[in-house]
């Protein structure tokens, strides 16, 4: 997975340290970059955890768009 990412140009770097934590994922494509969280259980937590913790502001002066991601409801 981590390789085609790589051959499509994008750079995926796992729970990534900010200032303000550690996100779970950024996926930085020339265009976006994608700030992941991923849940366990209810994904409603995920957004919220991103915009407390701040995740995003480490991009603040990149000039590519940034979305935040949300994904939840996986099982052990």
């Amino acid at each position: 997975f981590c390789a085609a990412l790589q051959a499509a140009g994008a750079r995926l770097v796992p729970e990534a340290r900010t200032w303000t934590g550690r996100a779970d994922a950024i996926l930085e494509t020339t265009d976006i970059v994608y700030i992941i969280e991923f849940k366990l259980g209810d994904v409603q937590t995920a957004i919220p955890q991103i915009t407390a913790r701040r995740y995003h502001d480490a991009y603040a002066a990149d000039p590519r768009r940034i979305v935040l991601l949300g994904a939840g409801g996986f099982a052990l």
